[in-house]
């Protein structure tokens, strides 16, 4: 690749992202473009230490094969990562972060928005202080956590903890596999269980608490209605303030048990 291609795309690259860097030019000695020629290599602080690499702006490296850092105090250790703005890192292969403070350390991961960190290989994280940590997952919004591999978190304050678990709406706390929590400050501890609403609890295997206040406890329970209560294995409660406390039990109607 010439040094004219490399000039033109980090001239592109730059202006598609809207990335300005106060007080710095975007061409010039400013960039630093690695095509192999050593009268091409103009840093202006910027390093392009990789083959066909790209490092405009101040203070970014771009250390690995077809590495793109635009901006300020970028670094990119990936082959084919991209990091764009202020303080990121792509650390993966293929990695993009965009925006300020971002990590996207993971093969194909993204970090876009403000302080948010993709750690595995396919992981996103878009928004502000966001962390998908575990492969395939996703945090979106504001601090959020994907810990599982598969997880979804998003909204605020959601924390998906589990394989394939998903936490959607505010301050959900999800930790059973393959369990969902729907809502604001729902808690689904148990395997495939599901709660939604506000502050429903869904603490067994299979169990289902929808309503504010609901709490299904046995495995394979449900509670549905506001402070509707399923304790027992197979119990089934329905209606405001219903319990079904015993296996196999079911209440219907406003406070029944």
């Amino acid at each position: 690749m010439n040094r004219s291609t490399l000039l033109a795309l980090a001239i592109a690259s730059v202006i598609a992202m809207n990335v300005a860097v106060p007080g710095q030019a975007i061409a010039g000695n400013n960039c630093d473009l690695n095509d192999g020629v050593a009268g091409n290599e103009n840093s202006g602080g910027s390093t392009a230490a990789g083959v066909d690499a790209v490092a405009c702006g101040r203070d970014n490296r771009a250390n690995a094969e077809g590495g793109v850092a635009l901006g300020r105090n970028n670094i990119v250790d990936g082959v084919g990562a991209q990091a764009v703005g202020n303080g990121n890192l792509a650390g993966g292969a293929s990695a993009t972060a965009v925006g300020a403070d971002n990590a996207a350390t993971g093969e194909e991961s993204v970090a876009l928005g403000r302080g948010n960190q993709a750690a595995a290989a396919n992981a996103s994280a878009v928004g502000y202080i966001n962390s998908a940590n575990a492969q395939d997952s996703s945090a979106l919004g504001n601090f959020n956590f994907a810990d599982g591999a598969g997880s979804n978190a998003v909204g605020r304050g959601n924390r998906a903890r589990t394989d394939r678990s998903n936490a959607f709406g505010g301050d959900n706390d999800v930790s059973g596999v393959d369990a969902t929590a729907v809502g604001n400050n729902n808690l689904a501890s148990g395997a495939r269980s599901l709660a939604a609403g506000f502050g429903a609890q869904a603490g067994a295997d299979d169990a289902v608490a929808v309503g504010v206040g609901s709490t299904a406890g046995g495995v394979n329970s449900s509670a549905f209605g506001g402070g509707a209560q399923a304790l027992g294995a197979n119990a089934t409660a329905v209606g405001t303030s219903s319990v079904a406390g015993g296996d196999d039990a079911t209440a219907v109607g406003l406070g029944n048990q």
